[in-house]
């Protein structure tokens, strides 16, 4: 579905608003207040006008009943404007207030007919009352299905000194875009709903329980119903221990299960040990079209250490087996193994300005096809400006998908709240052979000083 005028304009009008209260929050932040949690008020704004293309799906008619598709490469000069508004400890510190949202029209104005596109990431407030605290907006849900739930909705909240607490959460699932390209786009706009509850308990520092469980329906039809479980535990100051399980309690399987425990051998030395259990098919509600697209069910083990070889240097390597194979043998009674490896080297110099180093080397392999990455990123600061570079290349074992990326970027400080950069990439795709993008960025921050009264 595309997009509506009416709904295109509310989202520009609505980021054109977010901008007015921001101003205003930023100068009620700055008036005098008494008492111990003043309001903090943190804005920030980016102004990013990109050179991009995206590749259209064509489809022409002739008179002899005939059609023709092709794809076709459109070049786009989209202007975004990104808001973000992170207010705090306001009412006597009874109330939060956080916003993100973007607005993008493409200047070269095109026969398409949305040119302009927007959305907000998220919108919510949160009120705070004794040990009860209440939100309401569109929030991202970190809890619940494995990787958390973005929902229009509300939520109630309790807890007690103790540590022990329990929210409850209902809203509509939603997929808010971020930076889409603008022009017509998908919409899932069908009548779908979320309700969950969970259980929690924290003692930091020594140990941490949640006991969830959420429900998603579409079409008055229940999709899924996800039963959580999430704890951190420190047996000793040195160990840390993790785990996670998700159980899809309509078709009844685990959907994810993870592990990993972290060991501090010596202040050079850490050492890591994990395990992860995924289902990609429980993953997705029932009712979703993209289900018949999902990967097979895998099982995968990983070893890691990091080593301070110096202060300033860093360098780590992991090492992972992993085991696909779909349940019952329903396409493959032989499980397909692969495997990755990482090996990372971070330079970062304690001295404020230095120039920073980062090399990834990487091979992964499905057990059907495999490919090895290799990133190397640089910083540094010739006064007052600051360079970003980059190198990428992957190349895989059949050599059909080789791809490469050099990118420079620079950003100088025309204030301290002002700040104006440029990015520019040269890249080699599978789909294009060679390929140009250039971007320029301009971003404004509250001060540090003119947060707090």
């Amino acid at each position: 579905m595309s997009a509506t005028p009416a709904r295109v304009s509310a989202c520009v009008a609505g980021a054109l608003l977010l901008s007015a209260m921001a101003a205003v929050s930023a100068a009620h932040a700055q008036q005098t207040r008494d008492g111990p949690a003043p309001p903090d008020v943190r804005v920030q704004s980016d102004t990013v006008m990109r050179w991009t293309s995206r590749y259209s799906l064509t489809v022409e008619s002739s008179t002899t009943s005939t059609s023709t598709q092709y794809w076709r490469r459109v070049d786009q000069l989209p202007l975004y404007t990104r808001l973000s508004l992170d207010a705090t400890h306001l009412a006597g510190d009874h109330v939060d207030v956080h916003i993100g949202a973007w607005a993008g029209l493409d200047i070269r104005l095109p026969d398409d007919p949305a040119p302009v596109a927007g959305d907000f990431g998220v919108a919510w407030a949160e009120g705070r009352l004794g040990p009860f605290s209440v939100w309401g907006g569109r929030r991202f849900v970190a809890w619940g299905p494995p990787g958390g739930l973005h929902v229009d909705g509300g939520g109630l909240t309790f807890r007690l000194p103790s540590g022990f607490g329990a929210e409850l959460m209902v809203g509509r699932p939603v997929t808010p875009s971020h930076e889409s390209a603008v022009g017509a786009q998908m919409a899932f706009e069908g009548p779908t709903g979320a309700a969950g509850a969970r259980a929690m308990y924290a003692d930091p520092g020594k140990l941490a329980l949640s006991l969830s469980y959420v429900q998603r329906w579409a079409e008055g039809i229940l999709a899924d119903r996800t039963l959580g479980f999430d704890g951190t535990w420190a047996p000793h100051p040195l160990v840390d221990v993790r785990g996670n399980v998700a159980v899809d309690l309509a078709g009844v399987g685990v959907e994810q299960a993870g592990a990993d425990v972290l060991i501090v051998a010596s202040r050079e030395l850490l050492l890591d040990v994990a395990y992860a259990h995924v289902d990609p098919r429980r993953l997705l509600p029932s009712w979703s079209i993209l289900s018949v697209f999902a990967s097979s069910l895998y099982e995968e083990g990983a070893i890691g250490a990091t080593w301070r070889a110096l202060p300033s240097l860093s360098l780590r390597t992991e090492l992972a087996l992993r085991v696909y194979h779909v349940p019952g043998g329903q396409i493959d009674d032989d499980p397909d193994v692969g495997y990755r490896a990482d090996a990372v080297a971070r330079y970062a110099p304690h001295a404020a300005g230095g120039t920073q180093l980062l090399a990834r080397l990487s091979r992964r392999d499905d057990g059907t096809l495999g490919y090895t990455l290799l990133t190397i990123t640089g910083a540094w600061r010739l006064r007052p400006i600051d360079f970003t570079a980059e190198l990428a290349g992957a190349i895989d074992d059949e050599r059909e998908r080789d791809t490469a990326l050099a990118r420079l970027s620079v950003e100088v400080p025309i204030s301290a709240s002002l700040r104006v950069g440029g990015t520019f990439d040269a890249a080699r795709t599978a789909v294009a052979e060679s390929e140009l993008r250039g971007l320029i960025r301009v971003s404004y921050a509250v001060p540090a000083e003119s947060r707090r009264p």
